[in-house]
């Protein structure tokens, strides 16, 4: 290691130790801050090295208000790298909770240094991913495979059901043909959606079903009726319900119990 490297993580050793020795039992280490200001460093060099000394695994991270470094792992401070990550394990993280979490981490203060840009958004996009423009959210239907993967393997196979999930797309009229919205998009959504969660089923996933949203165009309170989700179309200034073609198409596929 560099000297400064070496200054900082003898430092920060002998303090955990003294801490321990003291019979402190909840989380130990330092902030940055109090390193800097011991050892008389600038204190956006003291972040970097111990940065650097973390992505070795020569010390440890614990995120929070403020972010403490430690070397030595007490029980609390071992929960607290785990939940870490808790992001990861929110069923929908990419999906209709993407943007949420990404709101959510952009919104967490550093006391490192100011936000950067790459507090606002992934570093990374999968090629050639499909999108829905009109919510900015990606469609990715093996999702709903892996998440019955995940609570079979991980979860004790409970029973569970899909609550919501749908297809909100903006100026439906354009669609319409003979008097009827042609959605082949929402059957196309639908569909591609039950394929996966159908092979979950007979890979013994203990789902018990699966709810559209919405069964006729509602109100948001984000958007109003700006975008449209359901099976029946809702005429704003007539109240006049007309059955789209996913309509249809769903009620074939429930009488048949396929596709």
């Amino acid at each position: 290691m560099k000297k400064s490297e070496d200054i900082i993580f003898n430092y920060l050793n002998d303090r955990c130790n003294e801490q321990r020795s003291e019979g402190k039992s909840d989380t130990i280490g330092c902030t940055t801050k109090e390193i800097a200001d011991a050892l008389s460093m600038q204190r956006t060099n003291v972040s970097a090295v111990l940065n650097k000394l973390c992505d070795v695994g020569k010390i440890y991270k614990i995120k929070g208000k403020p972010i403490i470094y430690t070397v030595n792992l007490t029980e609390k401070s071992e929960e607290a790298i785990k939940l870490q990550g808790s992001f990861d394990t929110l069923i929908g993280r990419n999906g209709s909770l993407k943007k949420c979490i990404q709101q959510a981490k952009a919104s967490m203060p550093n006391p490192e240094g100011p936000r950067m840009p790459d507090n606002f958004f992934d570093n990374y996009e999968m090629p050639g991913r499909k999108m829905n423009v009109y919510r900015g959210w990606e469609i990715y239907e093996k999702e709903t495979y892996d998440i019955a993967i995940n609570l079979k393997e991980n979860y004790g196979n409970i029973e569970w059901y899909i609550s919501e999930n749908g297809m909100g797309v903006q100026d439906e009229g354009r669609f319409i043909k003979d008097g009827r919205i042609e959605d082949n998009y929402r059957v196309d959504f639908i569909r591609d959606h039950l394929i996966w969660l159908h092979k979950a089923i007979e890979e013994g996933c203990n789902v018990k079903g699966y709810h559209m949203w919405t069964f006729i165009d509602n109100w948001s309170w984000s958007n109003a009726y700006k975008n449209r989700y359901g099976f029946i179309q809702l005429d704003l200034k007539t109240q006049k319900r007309i059955i789209k073609k996913s309509g249809y198409w769903i009620k074939e596929v429930s009488e048949n119990n396929g596709f």
